[in-house]
């Protein structure tokens, strides 16, 4: 059995999907396939159009599964960090 593991990248000019295969013995992973969309539907890490993030991550999304040759059924996002906000003194 494959354990396939996959990671989304929703930027504010792009979206990137990976594909990738756990190695066995805590051997790292290898790269199976990626998908890069452009996006134009977030604004300094804010979403300001759903309909263009949404297509920009189906279009990556579906990159990945054609260079993969894997079929990708879910991501599990989460935020890695949040916006940076500059504070003057």
């Amino acid at each position: 059995m494959r354990n396939v593991l996959t990671a989304l990248d929703v930027g504010t000019s792009k979206v990137c999907a990976l594909v990738a295969e756990s190695l066995p013995e805590g051997g790292g992973a290898t790269v199976l396939g990626f998908g890069v969309a452009p996006c134009t539907g977030l604004r300094k890490g804010v979403v300001v159009n759903i309909e263009a993030t949404v297509e920009a991550i189906r279009a990556a999304v579906a990159e990945a599964e054609k260079t993969s040759g894997v079929r990708v059924g879910d991501f599990h996002p989460f935020p890695l960090c949040a916006p940076r906000k500059s504070r003057t003194d």
